[in-house]
């Protein structure tokens, strides 16, 4: 079946196979059409919808070892691929290291999203790697993978030397403040990082103080997301103290945490000399006693 399949590809002609791109979507011209044959692959080089695709999902249920190295194929030879998702489907770190290794030659990725995998402190390793090479990449979303203070450390070494990275998002992991700790002496020297995501890990009020400090010393971060992190009225204090000095801040997320009316008092006070910085996730009840100047 599968030769009769490959052997009227080799003698339909132009127009007809043209046809059938045309009726295929983004996943099923990449995943299932491309390296069929040498002929196709010729074809889709100069198929105009193929050229122009600026997205490339893994589009595998599976993760056979010829399906990853198909994908990885694609993401090295692509010059059109901007965003990279790769959906829940046990993506460990071994086939993260393919990827990572995909991304030091690519030039045109700006976004790798990976979400609910199991890639580890190990996978956070291979893609700092890549992240010292590659000239690209502008967002990484890596949410829900086991990534502990071990990748968090990898992950902030490659920030003190990336210059393109713009949003790091990890929602989810299992970060305390000893990871958090090695991001905050990044932000120390980082110029490009505008947006960080710890939301649900383990920050706390010591993880806290740590970003706040840092905060002191940043003039790139514009959104901070800390939901969900067993932050208390102690590090509001700390965050309401930075955000008084601290003018380049736009976002601060503190939702779901254990700020009470105290803590929002806090930051109330901070917002009199900040007129810049919106904070997200509290009543507003208590910081709306204070105004801000004008």
């Amino acid at each position: 079946m599968a030769n009769h399949s490959t052997s009227s590809l080799l003698t339909l002609p132009l127009e007809l196979i043209y046809h059938i791109m045309d009726n295929l979507d983004s996943e099923a011209l990449l995943c299932s059409l491309h390296d069929v044959c040498i002929r196709i692959n010729i074809i889709m080089n100069t198929y105009e919808p193929y050229k122009r695709l600026s997205k490339l999902q893994f589009c595998f249920r599976g993760t056979r070892t010829n399906q990853v190295d198909r994908f990885v194929t694609e993401i090295k030879a692509s010059l059109s691929v901007t965003i990279i998702k790769i959906p829940p489907i046990k993506f460990d770190h071994q086939r993260v290291l393919r990827v990572a290794e995909a991304l030091i030659d690519n030039q045109t990725l700006a976004t790798l999203l990976i979400a609910m995998n199991d890639i580890g402190d190990q996978g956070a390793k291979y893609l700092a790697e890549a992240l010292l090479f590659n000239k690209t990449l502008t967002t990484m979303t890596v949410a829900c993978n086991q990534i502990g203070n071990e990748g968090a450390q990898h992950l902030a070494e490659a920030l003190k030397n990336n210059q393109t990275l713009t949003t790091l998002e990890l929602m989810s992991n299992e970060i305390d403040f000893d990871g958090v700790s090695y991001f905050c002496e990044a932000l120390r020297t980082n110029q490009t990082l505008g947006k960080l995501s710890l939301q649900a890990n383990h920050v706390g009020d010591l993880g806290a103080e740590y970003l706040a400090e840092a905060l002191l010393m940043n003039q790139t971060l514009t959104e901070l997301n800390l939901g969900c992190n067993k932050i208390s009225n102690q590090g509001a204090q700390y965050f309401a103290d930075a955000l008084k000095m601290n003018m380049t801040l736009n976002v601060l997320d503190l939702h779901s945490n254990e700020i009470d009316g105290k803590g929002e008092l806090h930051l109330g006070e901070a917002l009199q000399f900040n007129q810049v910085v919106e904070i997200k996730g509290l009543s507003g009840r208590f910081t709306l006693q204070y105004p801000r100047r004008v």
